[in-house]
């Protein structure tokens, strides 16, 4: 995005996840998502690692200009128990907070809504991944 982040080789097709903001941007990328952070996890780690309590998420950000607003999300990420989901969804909180004011009227609006979302720790989408992902981590739900 705006910094260097690696990004895995596991895709997910696009048209299963129901975020509609995922879906309306990877329809212009070819139909996959990216998801950063399973790099070199083989389907069973990636099963006892859910089984865990690790979680896939995303976070959304605002940009707007004078009478047009973009709210956007972000990658998909996976994020170990361990992992500080405060930490990683706070750049897209920051570009929110320099960018998303501007726009009449849904910029203040989305750019609250958003920075709410990502302090609660982004927008959990763990069910949705892992029922696209069925072959590879079977038997696998979220509460």
């Amino acid at each position: 995005m705006f910094w260097a982040t690696p990004l895995v080789s596991l895709t997910i097709p696009a048209d299963n996840i129901t975020a509609m903001s995922i879906r309306n941007r990877n329809e212009q990328t070819g139909g996959t998502v990216k998801i950063i952070g399973v790099e070199n996890v083989s389907p069973e780690q990636l099963k006892a690692e859910l089984a865990a309590g690790a979680r896939f998420v995303i976070y959304q950000y605002c940009i707007s200009v004078l009478v047009m607003s973009f709210k956007r999300a972000s990658s998909i990420y996976f994020m170990r128990p361990e992992d500080n989901a405060f930490t990683k969804g706070l750049p897209f909180s920051m570009i929110s907070l320099v960018l998303g004011w501007w726009g009449i009227p849904w910029g203040p609006i989305w750019t609250i809504s958003t920075i709410v979302t990502n302090l609660r720790g982004g927008r959990d989408v763990t069910n949705e991944v892992v029922r696209s992902m069925a072959t590879s981590v079977a038997g696998v739900t979220r509460k």
